[in-house]
Parts: C-alpha cells; structure tokens; sequence
C-alpha cells in the first residue's frame, strides 16, 4: 500500500484536510487520511453519511453554487482556526467549479493541486471535453452540443437514435429544483425525436446547454474508469483501473460493484491525453467497449475524487493519500504493481440496481444477488468506523417507512375523493346527501 515517505517522523502531527462534501465518496476520503492520523474537517450544506464517521468533523457551510462568496468567507475563518494552512479537497463538480472561481483567494490560506482555470473550465464542460479528447486522439461518442432547441434536428443526422441527452455541465442537474423535476437521473434516453424532445423540455428549464451523444450499447460489465494521479510536477504518480459489474441506474449510472482490473493498454492512452494537456491533480476517466467497432470509448471526466477510488488504496494505491502528501510537497513511496480482482461495493445501491434492473427486464436479480457471494470491500460498512452503517441502515428504514406512510396517505386520500364525488353525484340526481 502507498506508505508514507521514509524520511517523515512517525510522531508528526499533520496538517489539517479539508474535505468539500460529505456524501459516501467522502466517507472514504475521510477513513484513507483518518486511518494515517490525518485529522479531517468535513464541509457540506446538509448533513450526510461522512458526517457520521468516527474520522470526520462535521460542519454545515454555505452552498457553494450560490453563495461563494460567503462559503470563501467561512473557509478562510476556518483556515484561520485550524492553522498549518489545511488541505483542501474538493469531492463533487460543485466544488470543484468553487475552488476554481476563487483560486486566488483559497491559495492564500490552503493547500490543494488542480488544472489551470481554464483547462477546468474546459473539463467541467462534457462538450469541451469531448473536442478536447477527441484532438488528442482518444475515441468519443458520435455526438452534438445543443443550444438551443433549433439544433435538435442535427441529431437524427450526426448521431443518430437511441441516443442521450445530458447537461453539458453536471452542476445544472444537481440543483434541488433539477432533481426533483429529473428524478435524480444523470442522462434522459431517448429511442426516437420524439422522446428526444420530450427529454429536452423537461431538462431546458435548468440548463441551457446539453449534449446529446450516442448510446452505446452493451451491458455494465463494459464500464471502465481509470483514475491517474498527476502531481504538481506534471510527474504521473500513481494509477488504478476498475470494470464496473452493476451500475445505478442499470447502464446509465455510477458503479455500485466494481472489480479491481488491469487494462494497460487504456491506462496508456488514458496518461497520454492527461500529460499533454498539463494535467495536474486527482481525475477519474470513463470509457465504455463499443461492441460495434471493438473501441473504448471516453463517456466522462471527473477532475475530483469518484466514488468507487477507495478500492484504488485498498489495492495497494492510495490516491487520497496520494493528493494528500503532494499538497504538502511530499513524494510518498508508490508501488508498481496492485492487486487485481479484488471486488467493491455499494450495498444499498446495489439492492436498489438489482431492483431496478428487474423491473426494467434489464437483468435477474438472482444473477445480481450471487455476485455479492465471496469476498467483499464494503463502501460504508467497517468494523472500526461502524457509525455510517447505522446512519444508513436508519435511513432506509426511515425512506421505506416514509414510502408506507405515502401509500396510506394516497389511499385514504383517493378515498376521500371518491366519497365527495359520489355525494356530489347524489347531491346532482337526488337533490340531497344521503
């Protein structure tokens, strides 16, 4: 496993880290730094799972997409209590878009690795993400950045059906608004024009630019994610590759069982594209087998860390680790080699994967529920962190209690609805109640 470097004293006290989000991907942040002795402050607008955890310190802030200048406040207040000049590390685009905003004000009081502005700028846009790759070589999606809805009709000739439609950048989608409206999906599909501009008005409201890309067919089993490591250096440090076996929504999602795999040949291309546009920092690569042409396809970039990275250190890389000790201008030992096949997962969303993949006739919920048979690396369950099993378990309890609640409610309601139609009735044939 990524070690510490040799010359640092066993005794030192570490400088702060500050983790921006608390969602289960920063519960693995906050357990890779916390087991090391890092102390871990933890930022978010509203409580989640991370904050649970024996190695995290919970604090409520500002929302960073529209109250920065506030959030920049109370970032530098906390700088100013924690000393040592923390680091910071952001664990959703949201963030990432926050730092970037306010670089020059955050570096004065914090340590952290990221892109220039403007080459964020470019990746926080999948379409600007797409030209950039595709200049470097790497294989994309047929697809067309829409606008507006005039340019819809570009789609039935330059990408052609079914396809989907995402927001150009992920933030728009993620607005409490959106979410609701959406119901939290990440991509609309669409077989048909039809469909396409059905997705498209539900989405326009809450972004202006989208881009409709192809779908790939193929089952999860043909989801790649490379995460690389770029120090500030521009030195490649580390790299982990993981296949993901079921995803959240089924073909559309996040990886809810990921499996540890070597693809060298990816990973390859993967650095290559990274060290020519200055890369610097933590970043996860998605890509897809394209059965039709035998090519892997880039579907998305996270400049951040990605749900799933923990597996990274487990298999002997630990990327946080990694961000962590570079920030303070360490160089920590890293292996040249991990273990493949080790196996990850998410449990209460690959309960719910299982679920969904039924109804939509996607796949068996035997076949899901056997691959959870051997051994298993849990995302939130660990016997020296056990809290955050508790948060969840309570919160499914409590969703599905609420769900119970729900359906009782409408059915009493749709009760009392059918009462006052047929006293209406009688009321307009008899003339009174009964």
């Amino acid at each position: 496993m990524t070690g510490p470097p040799p010359s640092m004293p066993s005794d030192m006290s570490w400088p702060p880290a500050v983790i921006l989000g608390l969602d289960s991907s920063a519960l693995e942040v906050c357990r890779c730094l916390g087991r090391r002795g890092v102390p871990v402050v933890g930022l978010d607008t509203r409580t989640s799972i991370a904050a649970s955890s024996r190695y995290c310190r919970p604090q409520l802030c500002a929302d960073p997409r529209i109250k920065g200048a506030q959030l920049r406040t109370e970032l530098t207040a906390l700088a100013g209590e924690l000393g040592s000049r923390p680091v910071l590390m952001p664990l959703a685009d949201d963030w990432v878009v926050f730092m970037a905003d306010h670089r020059a004000g955050l570096e004065t009081y914090y340590r952290f690795v990221q892109p220039s502005s403007g080459l964020l700028s470019e990746l926080t846009d999948k379409g600007t993400t797409y030209e950039l790759a595709d200049r470097h070589g790497l294989d994309v999606p047929r697809h067309v950045v829409i606008e507006d809805g005039s340019d819809l009709a570009r789609v039935a000739t330059e990408v052609g059906y079914p396809c989907a439609l995402k927001p150009a950048r992920s933030p728009d989608w993620r607005q409490p608004e959106a979410l609701a409206a959406l119901s939290g999906e990440k991509l609309l599909y669409a077989n048909d024009a039809v469909e396409l501009r059905a997705a498209y008005e539900r989405a326009s409201p809450f972004s202006q630019r989208h881009l409709v890309q192809e779908w790939l067919p193929g089952p999860d089993s043909d989801h790649y994610y490379v995460v690389s490591y770029i120090d500030r250096d521009g030195v490649l440090r580390g790299q982990f590759t993981h296949q993901k076996l079921l995803m959240r929504p089924p073909g559309r999602g996040v990886g809810c069982l990921i499996v540890s795999v070597h693809q060298e040949g990816l990973a390859a291309r993967a650095s290559h594209f990274l060290l020519s546009i200055a890369y610097r920092g933590l970043v996860g690569m998605e890509f897809k087998h394209d059965r039709r042409d035998g090519r892997l396809k880039l579907l998305d970039l996270n400049p951040r860390w990605g749900q799933g990275d923990s597996l990274a250190a487990i298999a002997g890389i630990d990327m946080a680790w990694l961000y962590y000790c570079d920030c303070l201008g360490l160089s920590p030992t890293v292996p040249d080699h991990y273990r493949s096949g080790l196996r990850w997962v998410h449990l209460r969303a690959h309960l719910a994967a299982t679920w969904r993949a039924h109804r939509e006739r996607r796949g068996s919920i035997w076949r899901n529920l056997l691959e959870l048979r051997g051994r298993l690396h849990h995302s939130v369950l660990a016997l020296d962190d056990l809290s955050p099993a508790g948060w969840m378990l309570h919160d499914m309890l409590g969703a599905r209690l609420g769900s119970v609640a729900g359906r009782r409610h409408q059915r009493q309601a749709s009760s009392r609805k059918r009462r006052f139609h047929q006293q209406a009735e009688d009321v307009r044939t008899k003339g009174r109640l009964p």
